[in-house]
């Protein structure tokens, strides 16, 4: 019902309204009027109180309102102070982390840095003594490389002196050419003649060095022999030493069989290192002269066969030596012994017969090793041949 009547108010509240002063007389409307403007008045009393609330709770509401958007922002501004302090403290800790590692790698490149000066000096004086060791080296190398020259040339000298005079006066139209400047051709060039329409060249390789000849030097001279197409024969000539491999007097061939003879003068007295040399170069040039290979080879077989009869008929010749040597001591031995009695019978002292002990016997001292003895005061060294003092080079 009150809806209702709301609802018919508003539709009828204009012609009501109509009605109702139309009906009112000039007091009442007066009235009326006077009601109306003194309800106004109190209403406007009223609303002015009211206002003046309205306007308390609006400031009061304003305070309200800016103390809160104040601590809405003082909290705003914590948060964010503290986001950020958490974002820098976040970008602070890889700095920090950066910064300690920087600094370690600091202190890493100071040590480093001052280790590397250490091995730098450190280099620096072993370059100056390598160095120093170096021109040393050096030096000696130089002194040795013109004493080994200067041996060399000597023992050349000494080679070329035996074929001019020893070798070329004995073999007709022979003559020799030095080629001690020449490299890989030996030292000399020996042509002689066996018969009116035949020649025969024969290189010569002289050494003079301390220790044994070895295989290299040998097969330079074998290259040098097969890269000359006339040279037909060779010798290897140590004067000072023996040769590695071959027995003395030896006959081989190059690898392109060419004849070559190996000889040590290790020992021998001037007279006798010309006259074996003429012996050799005598059997080369007879051999290399033959045509015939059987016959070359047959001529070899029989050189070979001769040698060793020499070195059988040497061994027995030196175990008579022996024998003689041991039997001369014990002469010695008992000559002393003769000489100890008459002094001891001539001071009164002369003991019993028997009491003194026998004549000491010699010992021959044989230890394996060669008795002979080289140009330099020293021992050969070398394995003495069964029942003999000397080894097969010295025999």
């Amino acid at each position: 019902m009150a809806n209702l009547g709301a609802i018919c108010y508003k539709s009828v509240k204009a012609g009501l309204y109509e009605q109702w002063s139309a009906s009112m007389e000039g007091d009442d409307s007066a009235k009326a009027e006077v009601w109306r403007t003194e309800g106004r008045q109190a209403m406007l009393e009223s609303l002015k109180a009211r206002l003046t609330a309205g306007d308390v709770a609006a400031s009061r509401v304003a305070v309200i309102q800016g103390s809160i958007d104040a601590a809405v922002e003082q909290k705003v501004n914590d948060v964010l102070e503290k986001h950020t302090l958490t974002m820098e403290l976040q970008k602070v800790t890889p700095l920090k982390q950066r910064i300690s590692m920087l600094e370690g790698k600091e202190e890493m490149i100071k040590l480093l840095q001052k280790q590397t000066d250490l091995l730098q000096d450190t280099v620096k004086s072993k370059e100056a003594v390598i160095d120093t060791l170096q021109k040393e080296l050096d030096k000696q190398k130089t002194a040795n490389t013109k004493s080994s020259h200067a041996i060399g040339k000597v023992g050349e000298a000494t080679v070329l002196s035996m074929i001019q005079e020893c070798i070329i006066p004995v073999f007709p139209f022979s003559r020799v050419e030095d080629k001690t400047g020449v490299g890989h051709a030996a030292d000399f060039h020996l042509w002689t003649m066996p018969s009116p329409s035949k020649t025969v060249k024969i290189l010569i390789d002289a050494k003079k060095y301390k220790s044994a000849i070895k295989m290299i030097e040998i097969n330079k001279l074998h290259s040098d022999m097969d890269n000359d197409d006339d040279a037909q024969a060779g010798i290897m000539l140590s004067l000072d030493s023996a040769i590695c491999h071959f027995n003395q007097f030896e006959i081989g061939t190059t690898p392109k069989h060419k004849l070559v003879m190996y000889i040590s003068m290790e020992g021998m007295e001037t007279a006798m290192r010309a006259t074996t040399l003429a012996w050799a170069v005598r059997v080369l040039t007879s051999i290399a002269g033959e045509t015939d290979i059987e016959k070359q080879k047959t001529m070899i077989l029989n050189i070979e066969l001769f040698i060793k009869e020499i070195d059988k008929s040497v061994k027995d010749m030196d175990g008579c030596i022996r024998m003689c040597s041991k039997t001369l001591e014990t002469m010695r031995a008992t000559k002393e012994k003769l000489f100890t009695r008459l002094t001891n019978y001539k001071n009164g002292s002369l003991v019993e017969s028997g009491a003194d002990e026998d004549v000491e016997k010699p010992t021959d001292g044989d230890d394996g090793k060669c008795k002979k003895v080289k140009s330099d005061g020293n021992n050969c060294g070398y394995r003495a041949q069964p029942g003999v003092e000397y080894c097969k080079r010295h025999i």
